[in-house]
């Protein structure tokens, strides 16, 4: 699935992708795999969080070409973001295909409906995000 999108994705395109995890402990493996699954078709790869907390959003940026940030950028957002990125590696975690996705069970330490840890709505910071390094690009 992830490589239909990629062909749908630009020379210039960032795939931006939410994905709620744990940041220490059971768990980590989840988040570990959604990121070595996204580096099998996009290689390179941001990772930031919402919250420096435990249990927080993941915000995946993926694409074909590099994705600069760069410190001295005086947009706020830019900034937020460098202060926000977490570090991966590609030494956890499984590939998930279409025809095997443990993710449900990878993951199930914490029982709480998403609802309740969060009141925002980090669909649209993704989207804000993926918006702003379209204008990064572009500029």
């Amino acid at each position: 699935m992830l490589g239909q999108l990629r062909g749908l994705l630009s020379e210039q395109g960032i795939l931006a992708l939410n994905y709620v995890g744990f940041t220490k402990g059971e768990g980590t493996e989840a988040v570990a795999s959604v990121y070595k699954t996204l580096k099998e078709v996009l290689p390179n790869i941001r990772v930031f969080v919402t919250e420096k907390k435990e249990f927080t959003d993941f915000i995946f940026l993926a694409s074909e070409q590099d994705i600069t940030l760069d410190r001295n950028n005086p947009d706020q957002r830019v900034q937020w973001l460098l202060d926000h990125e977490y570090a991966l590696s590609d030494s956890g975690g499984i590939v998930i295909t279409d025809n095997y996705n443990p993710m449900e069970s990878m993951q199930v330490r914490n029982r709480k409906p998403i609802g309740s840890f969060y009141g925002k709505d980090y669909a649209r910071v993704a989207a804000a995000i993926a918006r702003l390094f379209m204008q990064l690009r572009t500029a």
